[in-house]
């Protein structure tokens, strides 16, 4: 007897033991929380009409990424220049269009609620900067108490999880996974040290793509032009990645400290309306919305948090980050 992973595989028990403490909590919790989640998001997923070549649904594997763009797969580096342009209202629709009440948001209310909730983001960066004196998240953190640690977990499943916040009545965390970190780190040092030994390359159209594996594949299509400087620039430190994370998911603690006045906590839907009685429900998405304004504004990043979506799983599989990009693009309209 097996359960299914997320990705469809299905774990194999030695024996009826291994088996019925799968089910108690003992061995296995990871495995059924995952397919439990992996469950929720493909029912929801086909409430939507979506499919798994839209990329939301893609395994990190790649296996059920697109194929790319008609003019050949776009760079890392041309994506990333490209994120930095794209808007507030875009960014907002994007993280709408995965809330699972995005059916009962009318769109116009939606950016409404969007705008707001980047305001609420950023006059919290303004406030907890004004009240601490430093605009470093881990600093804050340690001001209210909230510890900071590292995951060595590897990155699996079809979920795409870099850090996160961890309410506890022993004492609240946020965990950063150093695996993506440690992956983008590798990859940043290398395409600036390729831009640095052959700058006319970079800048040409002949540019190198970086496949999954690391390796450089000519290819005529790519357009990664830019010096090893003008890189250094769009491409993040992955100490800077880590900085934006925290940030993220600092908001969520001052969320949680704040929940009955903050906006991203109080602002609500209506459900459904039934003989004068209604039934209205907050919006997670907002949360996020709101998180990303705020670590943006705190840190003073050039582009949206969001975007690292696209730079850290690009280190896993190159299809998944275009898919990714290709559905952020379509709401900067």
């Amino acid at each position: 007897m097996g359960i299914l992973r997320s990705d469809g595989t299905a774990r194999q028990f030695a024996n009826d033991d291994e088996r019925d403490k799968a089910f108690d909590g003992t061995v296995g919790d990871e495995e059924i929380r995952d397919a439990l989640h992996g469950a929720i998001d493909r029912f929801f997923d086909r409430l939507g009409g979506k499919s798994k070549k839209d990329g939301a649904a893609a395994s990190l594997d790649g296996s059920a990424a697109g194929d790319g763009t008609a003019a050949g797969p776009i760079g890392l580096v041309d994506m990333m220049r490209r994120l930095a342009t794209v808007s507030d209202r875009a960014w907002g629709r994007y993280i709408l269009s995965s809330d699972m009440l995005r059916d009962k948001i009318d769109p116009d209310e939606g950016d409404r609620m969007i705008e707001q909730a980047t305001a609420c983001g950023r006059e919290w960066a303004d406030r907890v900067y004004r009240e601490w004196g430093t605009n470093h998240p881990s600093e804050i953190a340690g001001k209210l108490g909230i510890a900071i640690g590292d995951n060595p977990s590897p990155m699996s499943g079809r979920r795409a999880l870099f850090a996160q916040y961890l309410p506890d009545a022993g004492g609240d965390r946020i965990e950063v996974l150093v695996d993506p970190l440690n992956r983008y780190d590798q990859l940043r040092g290398r395409l600036i040290a390729e831009a640095a030994a052959d700058p006319q390359a970079s800048a040409s159209p002949q540019a190198a793509v970086i496949t999954q594996t690391g390796e450089a594949a000519a290819d005529p299509r790519a357009a990664e032009g830019g010096t090893d400087s003008d890189l250094a620039l769009i491409l993040p430190t992955a100490g800077r990645v880590r900085t934006l994370l925290v940030g993220h998911e600092l908001f969520h603690a001052i969320e949680d400290r704040n929940e009955a006045s903050i906006y991203t906590r109080t602002a609500t839907i209506s459900l459904w309306k039934v003989f004068g009685r209604e039934n209205r429900s907050t919006v997670r998405g907002l949360g996020e919305i709101g998180a990303g304004a705020f670590s943006r504004a705190l840190v003073g990043a050039a582009f949206c948090p969001f975007a690292l979506d696209v730079l850290l799983m690009w280190s896993y599989s190159p299809d998944n980050a275009r898919a990714l990009y290709r559905q952020i693009i379509t709401f900067d309209v």
